[in-house]
């Protein structure tokens, strides 16, 4: 078991820095999608008998895309750090007790994480996107008051999900930093043996 550890931490590091990454795409991207969507002002054929903002419509199709897609990223994410940092706590046992503080900050971070993401996937994003889908549908049948009440139903939770998506990423970001340096200080022979000699190994 104690010969998996390298590759333990290598899917675990990997999978945090895939994990960080999707995280900061998608943040980024929606940053910069309804900024320009609102100096282009584009008038969407499909939205023709809504008189408002179709900019806030065309850019809310690039970033709920995006958001559906970190999630998916983010639920994998989850399970596969959630995985390898079990299975490399059951070859910690013997470490030095001098390395054994950053597996329980790594622990704190990624159950963080974890709650974090089930908050966002289990309880935020269904409510968010059954008001996202309801104000196209109205804004799509010309239900100007309907679809204005749907938008404001949906932004209430905005600030909620932008709060979420940047403790998520600091949590994610903070567990990937502790897990390289923990990755880096772990002894490779178990506490309390001595490597054996090179001219041994080789018979």
């Amino acid at each position: 078991m104690p010969r998996l550890r390298p590759l333990l931490e290598s899917v675990h590091i990997f999978t945090l820095a895939i994990w960080g990454g999707s995280l900061a795409f998608t943040a980024v991207t929606a940053a910069v999608a309804f900024p320009t969507m609102r100096k282009l002002d584009p008038r969407l054929p499909e939205f023709a008998a809504y008189e408002g903002e179709h900019w806030r419509i065309a850019a809310g199709h690039i970033a709920n895309r995006l958001f559906l897609i970190n999630d998916m990223v983010q639920l994998a994410g989850v399970l596969v750090t959630l995985l390898t940092f079990g299975l490399l706590l059951l070859t910690t046992k013997r470490a030095a007790a001098g390395v054994l503080w950053p597996y329980v900050l790594r622990a704190v971070l990624l159950s963080a994480a974890s709650i974090l993401v089930a908050y966002q996937l289990f309880i935020l994003a269904p409510r968010m996107q059954t008001n996202l889908q309801a104000f196209w549908d109205a804004a799509r049948a010309g239900d100007a008051a309907r679809a204005e009440a749907l938008r404001s139903a949906f932004e209430v939770d905005h600030p909620t999900a932008s709060n979420v998506l940047v403790a998520t990423g600091v949590c994610v970001l903070l567990s990937l930093l502790t897990a390289a340096w923990s990755a880096a200080a772990s002894p490779t022979t178990p506490a309390g043996e001595l490597e054996s000699p090179a001219l041994l190994r080789k018979r």
